[in-house]
């Protein structure tokens, strides 16, 4: 039987080992805490001190996305290896922000806000080379609601002017160490405040939802649009909401129907009846996309429509007839919503069949015989999304209904050629 000092000794030494094993083991959950249980900002200001006295990144402490997680290992256990000969070691808490710190530059993704119409400057992890520089950036995946550029680890996004909401893009840091991950930026563009813009006037739509459209225009403060979609039998129906107040970027008003008007070439017949289908509401984030409230509550997000590439962007030239609500004053009750993209016409017809009921007709995108004249055929479309509907996809019953012809004497004046010969003078339909 040992002697019982020696078995003294041997059981403190086993509680030595035991203790070694415990330390081990906290050690090893410290690290994969730090990052959260240590302040980062304070790091940050603790390796500043460091790089400071070292003249750049401590040897052995330097870093990239392959061996970041090391590094935040010899920070929490070694002290960076007691690297740091004549000076004071850290305190626990200081090893827990630098590893903090650097946890976060490992980040694969910064989210960034913008204000809207502003470019915005911010500063990207560094997280790479040996002194912890980029030497140069690659986009990777360019933004779609913006521009992004470099300047050393400084980020410039620029958003396209009118544009809200979210886009992302993605980049590598290239440097003396290597490539970085890839790293990926969110940005958020805000809104812009409410009533500091005018909604562009023309055709709108929701992409996913071809065959039906909106024609909106915007008068001082009031709206007036039109839906173009189809009724439950598949006939092409129209809806239209105003002339109402537009307040802080929305805008309320019923959805009406119409009856017992106009043919497109019967003489004129004003309106015997209207139908509330309860109140739209459409809430603009800036001058090309909004958002409709139908009076079920569902909703539909639009934006503006290209009649041709970039069209709604593009400049307009001087002359041009107006985009918006056409018509024959002496013919209420039916009219015509006209815009030209780059010489291109796109129009629709709101009006009657024979029955009464209200049916639009559209013509284009066709381009224009010269900068005066717009000849071309109306087509009926039919079966497709209903009022508050599911997406249905529409299909054209009736390629020719008859032939069209607009002549334009100015901006705001022209004379329409109806299917059987007779002329009828239009003038643009004013609501304020």
């Amino acid at each position: 039987m040992p002697h019982f000092s020696t078995f003294s000794k041997w059981m403190t030494h086993l509680f030595a080992i035991l203790a070694t094993c415990l330390l081990l083991s906290l050690t090893a959950m410290e690290v994969q805490a730090a990052t959260t249980t240590g302040n980062a900002s304070n790091g940050a200001s603790v390796w500043g001190k460091c790089v400071a006295c070292h003249g750049g990144t401590p040897a052995g402490a330097r870093f990239n996305a392959a061996n970041a997680s090391n590094v935040i290992d010899n920070a929490i256990t070694n002290n960076f290896g007691n690297m740091m000969a004549g000076q004071s070691s850290l305190t626990d808490t200081e090893r827990k922000d630098v590893a903090a710190y650097i946890g976060s530059l490992m980040s694969n993704t910064t989210s960034v806000s913008v204000p809207y119409n502003t470019a915005t400057q911010f500063t990207i992890p560094n997280l790479v080379t040996g002194t912890g520089t980029f030497s140069s950036i690659l986009t990777v995946t360019a933004p779609t609601k913006g521009a992004v550029t470099f300047s050393g680890t400084t980020a410039t996004y620029t958003p396209t002017a009118g544009q809200s909401g979210s886009d992302t893009f993605t980049y590598n840091g290239i440097g003396s160490a290597g490539t970085s991950n890839l790293r990926t930026v969110n940005i958020t563009i805000a809104n812009p405040t409410p009533g500091s813009f005018t909604p562009q006037t023309g055709w709108w739509w929701n992409p996913s939802e071809g065959g039906r459209g909106y024609t909106i225009e915007q008068q001082g403060s009031k709206i007036f649009m039109a839906g173009y979609m189809y009724d439950a039998s598949g006939r092409a129906s129209w809806y239209a909401a105003g002339p109402a107040e537009i307040s802080a970027s929305v805008f309320t008003a019923p959805l009406t129907t119409y009856l017992g008007g106009q043919t497109l070439t019967g003489a004129f017949k004003a309106t015997t009846g209207t139908a509330n289908n309860g109140n739209i509401s459409i809430t603009f984030t800036n001058p090309t996309t909004g958002i409709i409230t139908w009076p079920n509550g569902t909703t539909t997000a639009i934006q503006r429509y290209d009649i041709v590439t970039n069209g709604s962007t593009a400049t307009i030239p001087n002359g041009t007839p107006q985009a918006g609500w056409w018509w024959n004053n002496s013919e209420g009750g039916r009219g015509f919503s006209i815009e030209i993209q780059n010489n291109t016409m796109f129009l629709a017809g709101y009006m009657y069949d024979n029955s009464g009921n209200p049916i639009w007709y559209a013509s284009g995108p066709t381009a224009m015989t010269n900068s005066t004249t717009y000849q071309g055929t109306w087509q009926e479309y039919g079966n497709g999304q209903v009022l508050q509907g599911s997406f249905k996809a529409a299909s054209v019953v009736n390629s020719n209904v008859g032939n069209i012809t607009v002549t334009f004497t100015n901006a705001t004046t022209g004379t329409l050629t109806l299917p059987d010969g007779r002329q009828i003078p239009l003038i643009r339909y004013t609501f304020q």
